[in-house]
């Protein structure tokens, strides 16, 4: 694990590289260093990585839900779609034999028939 001591020493031996005096060892422990550095990365990223493959299938299952729940909702909607069409029609029936039955009595008494119903004038 990375530590402050092995900070200092890793800098250490990046400015004895700079200059160009590092002996083999040296290189060597710097060479050590950089593959901890890269392993502990590659660790990171595996975890950020698992983490970020978990927050999308748990959004792909979350937007296959919401459209699964809308693909219902919109049913719904066109049930509700045709039974407001069906009661329209139903309306228009019902006001055209109220229609008939007041024509049907002006003749026979010559006379407007007075309702209390009105359908939906």
């Amino acid at each position: 694990m990375w530590n402050e001591e092995k900070q200092h020493r890793f800098d250490e031996l990046r400015l004895k590289e700079a200059e160009g005096v590092l002996d083999d060892a040296e290189v060597q422990e710097l060479q050590a260093f950089f593959a901890e550095l890269e392993a502990e990365e590659a660790e990171a990223l595996k975890k950020g990585m698992e983490k970020l493959d978990a927050r999308i299938d748990f959004l792909r299952a979350e937007k296959e839900r919401i459209k699964a729940k809308n693909e219902h909702l919109e049913a719904i909607v066109v049930e509700q779609e045709k039974l407001l069409a069906d009661a329209r029609e139903y309306l228009t029936n019902l006001r055209g034999k109220q229609a008939a039955l007041r024509a049907k009595y002006h003749e026979a008494t010559g006379q407007q028939l007075v309702t209390t119903m009105r359908l939906g004038e």
